[in-house]
């Protein structure tokens, strides 16, 4: 496997750059209960935020399959990135109570729907990188790559969401009671700003990636040409 990703050099790029949207998704996925209900008193309306943020990343896809037809997948998953950087940005501004119950809503339904991208296009893309080790190194290791990259991003959603639930608690959270003033703090950081802090740069990287439509056009016609 380690020489697998040595000889293949896009497949280094596509991991970096799902490391660091995987470990943003996970912070946010971990975290939206805990910030929903500790935070935002809205402990009883958890399924209200989840439910439509589940739906959103299905209906969405539909979308974003029109949009790849259009411009490049990573190009996509880049916008895709800055969707839900600007989507996280609204979160500070919801304060508690109630009234926090629709514009959280709204907010988690963007996430979704932003985040549905992902299922479609990293697959795509690792199947691009596939014609590619097979191209330039002559080998087939589709199974290997996709097992690999489905235990990365177990490894992500786990890693990201530890990292994010530590976060909080060096500035005094417990999950006891009401937060503090720092603690809060802490959950913001933690919920928003780290994200968006791991988000920004892998947005940049997708948009650079650089296996991309044209590139990949010649290198099918290079496999037709080699098997015909």
């Amino acid at each position: 496997l380690g020489l697998a990703i040595l000889q293949t050099p896009p497949l280094q790029y596509f991991l970096l750059t799902q490391i660091l949207f995987g470990l943003a998704t996970g912070a946010v996925s971990s975290l939206f209960v805990i910030y929903a209900s500790q935070y935002l008193g809205l402990g009883e309306k958890i399924p209200h935020l989840a439910m439509p943020m589940t739906l959103a990343m299905a209906a969405g896809m539909p979308f974003w399959l029109q949009v790849m037809k259009k411009i490049d997948k990573h190009k996509a998953w880049a916008i895709a990135a800055v969707g839900m950087i600007v989507t996280l940005c609204f979160i500070p501004g919801i304060e508690p109570g109630t009234g926090a119950l629709m514009p959280m809503i709204g907010v988690m339904t963007s996430f979704g729907f932003f985040l549905g991208l992902s299922s479609i296009a990293l697959p795509s893309l690792l199947a691009d990188i596939v014609d590619y080790d097979v191209w330039r190194n002559r080998r087939e290791r589709a199974a290997i790559f996709f097992s690999f990259q489905a235990l990365v991003t177990k490894l992500n959603q786990g890693i990201g969401g530890a990292i994010a639930l530590a976060l909080p608690t060096f500035f005094g959270f417990t999950g006891k009671g009401d937060p503090t003033a720092t603690a809060v703090v802490g959950l913001k950081i933690a919920f928003v700003a780290w994200p968006i802090l791991l988000l920004a740069p892998m947005s940049v990287l997708a948009w650079r990636y650089p296996l991309d439509r044209r590139r990949q056009g010649i290198l099918a016609r290079r496999l037709a040409a080699r098997t015909s």
